[in-house]
């Protein structure tokens, strides 16, 4: 499970800066921050429509893509697809809503299902720039496309500013190139992974179905928790820093520059 307190405390001053808000036990880095990652990721392009646009730039071209995982869900409360594609090529604005445009009429023409007619009432689409991205379940995806709903209006967004990042040249920063830096961004979050374990055993949240329960204890506990969790985090980074003979400084910009950039996040 991953708590990353460093991606809270990065994004909340990002969010200060102009880029851009509980506490409970099993609640992951990963899904605490998803929203907020997807949000400094990039510069997102959203655009609600009964469908998206399909042909407004003909010379655009449609990147080519490999689907990665693709889901059904056939419940009375809804039928769903949901699907998970990585794209290459020439990635512009455009061509990834062709390919969500594709995409979509694929999924909403398939039948079979057993309520609601045969159709699928709701369908989600991510596009990603690698395998990677999709496996962190951070929602690191570089386009998307969801219909929520029978008659619902069709939702696509673009992360913009990940397009102009593509062709980016790698920079050395902090005399050290991007290889390391990414290096070091893998050893920022498997202190907190490892900080968060320690504090989710030496304070584990009591079992709100078991006897004796109560909400004042849970909250002591809770604080506790909390309070280890963030001295335990800020010694482990400190053995990073020391370890590849940079400043806290210096660790503290390159998680900025992992959120910045949608590095993806590492695997446990």
């Amino acid at each position: 499970m991953k708590k990353q307190f460093t991606y809270a405390a990065v994004i909340l001053a990002l969010i200060l800066a102009g880029c851009g808000d509980s506490q409970q036990q099993g609640t992951s880095g990963k899904e605490k921050n998803q929203k907020l990652t997807e949000r400094m990721a990039g510069s997102v392009t959203p655009a609600s429509q009964p469908t998206v646009p399909a042909k407004t730039k003909p010379d655009a071209p449609m990147p080519t893509y490999d689907v990665v995982d693709r889901d059904t869900y056939d419940a009375p409360i809804k039928t769903q697809i949901e699907l998970h594609a990585v794209v290459s090529g020439t990635l512009t604005e455009h061509g990834l809503k062709q390919l969500l445009q594709k995409l979509y009429d694929e999924a909403n023409a398939t039948r079979g299902f057993k309520y609601h007619g045969g159709k699928p009432t709701h369908v989600f689409i991510s596009l990603y720039t690698s395998r990677d991205h999709f496996k962190s379940g951070m929602g690191q995806w570089i386009a998307m496309l969801s219909k929520i709903g029978e008659n619902s209006r069709v939702d696509t967004q673009v992360k913009t500013e990940l397009i102009s990042q593509l062709d980016a040249k790698p920079e050395v920063k902090h005399g050290l190139p991007e290889s390391k830096r990414k290096e070091i961004f893998r050893a920022i979050v498997t202190a907190e992974d490892r900080a968060d374990a320690d504090a989710q055993r030496m304070y584990p949240l009591p079992d709100p179905l078991k006897p004796g329960y109560s909400q004042a204890k849970a909250s002591a506990q809770v604080m506790k928790q909390a309070e280890v969790l963030n001295t335990l985090e800020k010694k482990y980074k400190a053995e990073v820093a020391k370890r590849y003979g940079i400043t806290e400084e210096q660790l503290w910009d390159i998680s900025v520059e992992a959120i910045e950039k949608n590095w993806p996040m590492p695997l446990p």
